[in-house]
């Protein structure tokens, strides 16, 4: 326990003595990971991303009653599976940030939420479900698994 204390206060001191090299770091490994996530991407991909989730993936996931609501509504579709209704939100950013009145309205009605993170250039899927009460603000593809696109 001794050795773990002394590491601990090591790396307190380190961060606090080169706060600019580490963030300087941390930049990097983001500029390098938005490269990849936005290598290739297709024009429009926001809207082929929705369609190729609504159309093919959510039913091959086992989802019936897809319903795509007008633009007003919070979410980009609502799916029934089991008899449970289920938001569905489609992004193609590696991070989704959920509006406070965006949980008001699942938390109201106890819908589970499903993220789904699509890479721009529609290979790659990464599918983040979230139970009613256990909302996050803000969600990222890497805590999602990954999902086919057929």
């Amino acid at each position: 326990m001794k050795n773990k204390e002394k590491i601990l206060k090591w790396k307190r001191q380190y961060r606090v003595k080169n706060r600019d090299k580490i963030n300087e770091y941390k930049h990097k490994r983001r500029r390098q990971e938005s490269q990849f996530w936005h290598e290739g991407k297709l024009p429009n991909a926001a809207n082929l991303a929705e369609k190729t989730i609504i159309g093919k993936v959510l039913p091959s996931l086992g989802f019936t009653d897809v319903f795509k609501p007008t633009k007003n509504l919070y979410f980009d579709a609502l799916a029934r599976k089991n008899g449970e209704i289920y938001a569905v939100e489609v992004t193609i950013h590696q991070r989704k940030t959920l509006k406070i009145y965006r949980r008001q309205f699942l938390e109201f009605f106890k819908l589970p939420l499903l993220v789904f993170f699509v890479k721009p250039d529609l290979t790659q899927c990464f599918l983040n479900e979230q139970n009613p009460m256990q909302y996050l603000t803000e969600y990222h593809y890497k805590q999602g698994e990954r999902v086919q696109i057929c």
